[in-house]
Formats: structure tokens, C-alpha cells, sequence
């Protein structure tokens, strides 16, 4: 076992390598049109809301890495890693669009 490192890990640390994705999408708009003889109007607008939260535990509480059995018994730890932070995430954003499109309609009779 010369040279190569275990990772053992507690059962209480495998419980914190816990990741949590939470991402939620909506979508809304709207169309508003109006029609007349000579001219047609359209306006509207569309949006959408994107919000995602994280949650990552991994390393939090730190994890112990032993080179052999051997130390790992004896309780001499090779390193010790600890994740220190913020481990809750929270991102936002707001798209937003509107537009306006106007058609005017001329008569045949007055090219003439």
C-alpha cells in the first residue's frame, strides 16, 4: 500500500457531500392588436424569470485523508480539507422584451 491514499471517510461525512439543485422557469407574455381600415396595430411583450438555488455540504465539516491502514489506525491523518463559505446559492434573473409593429394600408383608389 505503499504510495496510495486511501480517502476514508466517515459515515457522518459522507452525509454532508450532500448537493440540492432547485431551478424554476416561467414564462409569460402578452399580445394586444388593433384593427382599423387603414392602419393595424400590434404591441406586446414577453418576459421570462429564471431562479436557481444550490445547496452543496460537500466538504463542509472537512475530510480527513490517510496515506495507509497503518495511519490511518494510528490517527495520523496525510491532509485535512475543509470547504469554508457560503454553501446555500441563489442566482436570479429577469428577461423582458416588447415590441410594437404598426401596417398601414393604403387605398387602390388613391394612387390614381
Amino acid at each position: 500500500m505503499r504510495g496510495r491514499c486511501l480517502g476514508l471517510r466517515s459515515t457522518a461525512e459522507a452525509r454532508r457531500t450532500a448537493t440540492e439543485d432547485d431551478f424554476r422557469s416561467y414564462d409569460f407574455g402578452n399580445l394586444y392588436t388593433r384593427r382599423g381600415q387603414k392602419l393595424t396595430i400590434k404591441t406586446g411583450m414577453e418576459g421570462r424569470t429564471d431562479a436557481r438555488s444550490r445547496i452543496r455540504l460537500n466538504n463542509f465539516g472537512g475530510t480527513f485523508t490517510f496515506p495507509n491502514l497503518e495511519a490511518f489506525e494510528s490517527g495520523v491523518a496525510d491532509t485535512y480539507r475543509e470547504a469554508r463559505g457560503e454553501p446555500f446559492q441563489r442566482a436570479t434573473q429577469l428577461d423582458m422584451s416588447g415590441f410594437m409593429q404598426k401596417r398601414h394600408r393604403a387605398d387602390a383608389g388613391s394612387c390614381r
